[in-house]
């Protein structure tokens, strides 16, 4: 085994005064994903955020929920509950996130799961905002 000196440990990369990566930061794969990630992460919590507005707006206007286990919260715990459901629901799918990343392709099968949660989100924020304009009465 070979002992490391001062002036070979001096003489590896990160102790160098030279550049230190060959590859830009961007074109590194583990870089793309961290990036793809934040991303995907920031469309969940704006799709989570969009369909709690939306529903809180569209109680206030006169609408009703018609989700059963929404309903129940929403009767014991009012809109901070229904946060708490959503922001829970959300933390499940970040676990078993992590868990597809520790188990799987960590570029390709862990972004799938929130992707879908916010689209669900998303979907769910766009059917409030349709049907506060039902009970508006405004046509488009």
């Amino acid at each position: 085994m070979k002992m490391l000196s001062v002036e070979t440990v001096n003489d590896l990369p990160i102790w160098s005064d030279g550049p230190r990566l060959e590859t830009p930061t961007l074109e590194r794969p583990g870089t793309r994903y961290v990036l793809a990630g934040a991303g995907v992460w920031a469309f969940v919590l704006a799709s989570v955020f969009a369909d709690l507005y939306t529903t809180a707006y569209g109680l206030e206007m006169g609408a009703r929920e018609t989700n059963d286990v929404a309903v129940m919260v929403l009767e014991g715990y009012g809109l901070y509950g229904l946060a708490v459901l959503k922001a829970a629901i959300t933390g499940v799918v970040a676990a078993l996130s992590v868990a597809l990343y520790a188990v799987g392709d960590p570029y390709r099968s862990s972004l799938w799961m929130p992707m879908l949660a916010g689209l669900l989100w998303l979907a769910a924020g766009l059917w409030n905002a349709y049907q506060i304009v039902g009970v508006q009465g405004v046509v488009l």
